[in-house]
């Protein structure tokens, strides 16, 4: 059996070796270091009523222009998410089950 399990981590860890990214993983890890620090510096975002009004702005506006972003762009450049919502909407990705079937 071990060796059975043995077998499948190599083929896995073989078929991995051909994912192509084409992302700068470096890069990511830095911006996602500089949002986390931005959010420690705020901490006004982890008090219960912010927090509740955050959940709600993610829920009623920030989904809803993503997904309208997503059909036709409502602008020429990038959305830029607001702080609040762009912390409640990665505490959501944690769960990326609930975050699919949401």
């Amino acid at each position: 059996m071990s060796c059975k399990m043995g077998m499948e981590q190599k083929s896995e860890w073989n078929a991995a070796q051909s994912i192509k990214i084409s992302e700068d993983l470096v890069a990511a890890a830095k911006l996602q270091l500089q949002f986390l620090a931005a959010v420690d510096r705020n901490r006004w975002l982890y008090e219960d009523q912010t927090l509740q009004w955050a959940i709600y702005r993610y829920n009623s506006c920030w989904l809803p222009l993503l997904a309208k972003h997503s059909e036709s762009p409502v602008t020429k450049g990038p959305l830029v998410v607001p702080l609040d919502c762009e912390w409640v909407w990665h505490c959501h990705r944690l769960n990326p089950v609930r975050y699919k079937s949401d």
